[in-house]
């Protein structure tokens, strides 16, 4: 475990050492569904990963996810490109229809990157139903 933390803490502040004017950092993938069939016109979304205090500070405005830094959609083979505009800690969210949004970590990102391949999962809707002791449906339940 000693070992793992102090691997991250050394990433982290090799990060710190990175100019300002660092070059942007090529992220790409595949994107396919259940049956392997690439998904056309993903939405792919770059951010950064907030710290502690970001975490809390996106709470306080009612956000959940950090505003995207770039944005691309898969193309017909279901491939994408996008690119960080600098090295650093960046998650990589994936969306569309009728899939379960992804989220892939890149925990550091130095350098051109291949995302392994991104298997989509469907959306299955769930319906709750609520009922009381008498087995009828409760009104107004949360």
């Amino acid at each position: 475990m000693r070992r793992i933390w102090l691997a991250l803490t050394l990433a982290l502040w090799g990060a710190a050492a990175i100019p300002a004017h660092a070059a942007p950092v090529p992220i790409g993938g595949r994107i396919v569904d259940p049956d392997g069939r690439p998904v056309r016109g993903a939405s792919v979304e770059l951010g950064p990963v907030p710290d502690a205090f970001g975490w809390s500070e996106l709470r306080l405005h009612g956000k959940i996810l950090p505003e995207p830094v770039a944005r691309a959609a898969s193309r017909d083979d279901g491939r994408f490109e996008i690119a960080a505009p600098a090295p650093g800690m960046w998650q990589v969210i994936v969306a569309a229809r009728g899939f379960v949004p992804r989220i892939y970590y890149l925990l550091p990102a130095f350098e051109a990157t291949e995302l392994p391949l991104l298997e989509m999962t469907r959306d299955v809707p769930l319906r709750v139903r609520v009922l009381g002791p008498q087995g009828k449906p409760v009104d107004g339940a949360r």
